[in-house]
């Protein structure tokens, strides 16, 4: 976004709204409304100073120059504001109130000729007890270490899932940081001996290569918690990052946490990485067991909370008893920490797609996004949003495409990219990119899904059928038959499609087959009486996956007949594009 370029009129984002100044228009997608130029004022004297408190008479002055007003004024035309961002003040994600000073904007800015943020990598940190045993300990210091840097507004940092990829890889710091798109890499070592833990860290400034400075923390593994608080910070200070008074009281809070506890979460990330059926398995056990030995540890509930939605979304387990589960545990999180991020979106995400309760799915996912603003979970997450429920492909694929720069090189993230470009109708762009993740990851389930249904968009079945049939040879599980079987309806191989279909039925004498399963058949053999009748089936029983039916290729045959539009507004869902 460019703050008045040459050529181009003056214009910022906020937030999701984009700001034209020479209009005076705030647009969200396709809604656009007009904004008072004094209100855009009092926006842009804000916005050049996210995350600051801008004092109530330097407003005045930049607002009101040369003019007598009183502070009413202000607090009624900051009231205006928030109503025409539809920001609440007692639930800001937008402008926060500081009592008796001022105002701080706390959505995130792009294109006012603010400084770049800087963009950094921490590489996971080496062992030097020598134990395997024991990488996960220091695996979690530098994981703690993206979390909180990651909790800062003025910093851009690197997921955990990409920076894994170059443990033990031998490339150079210069070819890392190249790759990752950073200009700033932290590294370091981790000893725990008995009770006590020794943290060495280094950050190395990437072209030209220099050592910006090298720092040793002690102290005893009880005070692990502000130990790692203690570095993050060094951190940021040294990388200019702009700290609010807010990041540092988080920064610098006193945290405890029993260290069996802490040393079980630790465990639990370290095995839920590996993303093995077993090891998936041992992950939650010992996180399970941190929240027994410290019932007020947020962490391990958070964590919980993430690893069940991500099982239940992409259908490894139950989604409802998922679903229900990640609630509970994101709940809790929350009470004991209400500042974490991917709590608050993974708790967004299932009063969304549990509850059916989209309002405050989208409040809870955009406090996310303020919070942890270098999460890439909690920007995909509000991408999917964003697509489904509120029909804005744009902002969708701005989410999306935050979530691919902040974790490039996991293959969780780029399947995801390549279903926000299906979302948005970019077809072409959505099979470019799903063959490319199929490059690096041959074996990727969703990325050959998203090929199928690209391809099922640009109007080629039998390169849609090519698709589906590797994702079921990959997983022949009901979902992939089912969309083999679309895509065999579609391409008028009736017959092949039948035959799938008279095995689903058959699997459902001893296995669990949902009824969104035959709807997709359905839906491909072009039999639109049995399709609606699965869609009401599946609404009776809350499947969440209904509100893609805007979005998915899968369901262009239902569009033209007028029990579709019925159906999707009683899901709340908005118009298709065109």
């Amino acid at each position: 976004m460019q703050a008045g370029g040459p050529g181009e009129a003056p214009r910022f984002r906020v937030g999701p709204w984009l700001v034209e100044e020479d209009t005076c228009v705030l647009s969200r997608g396709d809604e656009k409304r007009h904004i008072r130029p004094l209100l855009l004022g009092l926006l842009r004297s804000l916005a050049e100073r996210p995350g600051q408190v801008v004092a109530k008479d330097e407003i005045l002055e930049r607002v009101w120059p040369g003019s007598y007003v009183s502070e009413s004024a202000l607090t009624r035309a900051m009231a205006e504001l928030r109503q025409l961002l539809e920001d609440p003040s007692d639930a800001p994600l937008m402008i926060e109130t500081i009592p008796r000073r001022g105002y701080r904007l706390i959505a995130p800015v792009e294109g006012i000729g603010t400084a770049p943020e800087p963009r950094l990598a921490v590489l996971p940190f080496a062992n030097l007890n020598h134990d395997p045993e024991q990488d996960y300990f220091a695996e979690g210091i530098s994981d703690a270490l993206i979390t909180e840097l990651g909790s800062i507004p003025g910093l851009r940092v690197i997921s955990r899932q990409s920076v894994l990829r170059y443990k033990g890889s031998g490339k150079s710091l210069p070819e890392i940081a190249h790759e990752l798109k950073v200009g700033v890499v932290v590294e370091g070592t981790a000893l725990r001996a008995a009770d006590r833990v020794r943290i060495n860290a280094q950050l190395v400034q990437a072209d030209p290569e220099q050592h910006l400075w090298a720092r040793a923390y002690e102290g005893p593994i009880d005070d692990i918690l502000a130990l790692q608080g203690r570095v993050a910070r060094a951190i940021a200070e040294s990388v200019h990052a702009v700290l609010t008074p807010a990041d540092l009281a988080r920064l610098s809070r006193p945290r405890t946490a029993k260290p069996e506890a802490h040393l079980a979460y630790l465990k639990g990330r370290y095995h839920l990485g590996q993303w093995t059926r077993e090891s998936i398995a041992r992950g939650f056990e010992f996180l399970r067991q941190a929240t027994v030995i410290d019932p007020d540890y947020a962490a391990p509930y958070a964590q919980l909370a993430e690893g069940l939605a991500v099982l239940g979304y992409w259908g490894h387990i139950p989604f409802k008893r998922a679903y229900a589960d990640a609630k509970a545990a994101a709940s809790r999180a929350l009470e004991i920490d209400d500042g974490l991020g991917d709590a608050h979106a993974i708790f967004g995400f299932v009063c969304w797609l549990l509850d059916w309760d989209p309002e405050r799915g989208e409040r809870e996912m955009r406090r996310a996004v303020a919070l942890s603003p270098s999460s890439q979970v909690a920007h995909l997450i509000y991408a999917k949003y964003l697509a489904t429920m509120r029909s804005r492909p744009d902002e969708c694929l701005h989410e999306a495409a935050l979530g691919l720069e902040l974790d490039p090189l996991s293959v969780n993230t780029n399947f995801s990219w390549a279903y926000a470009l299906a979302f948005a109708g970019e077809y072409d762009r959505a099979r470019a990119h799903a063959a490319g993740t199929l490059e690096l990851f041959p074996d990727a389930l969703h990325a050959w899904y998203v090929l199928g249904w690209a391809e099922l968009g640009r109007g080629q079945h039998a390169a849609s059928v090519a698709a589906f049939e590797k994702a079921a040879a990959l997983s022949p599980d009901p979902i992939s038959l089912a969309y083999l079987a679309h895509a065999l309806g579609r391409s008028g191989q009736s017959r092949r499609a039948r035959a799938v279909l008279e095995d689903l039925r058959a699997r459902r004498e001893t296995e669990d087959v949902a009824e969104f399963a035959y709807l997709l058949v359905y839906c491909g053999l072009g039999e639109l009486d049995l399709a609606f009748d699965s869609l009401e089936l599946c609404y009776a029983e809350h499947d969440s996956r209904l509100f893609w039916l805007q979005v998915v290729p899968c369901f262009a045959p239902l569009r033209g007949d007028a029990r579709f539009a019925e159906f999707t507004r009683r899901l709340g869902l908005p118009p298709r594009l065109a």
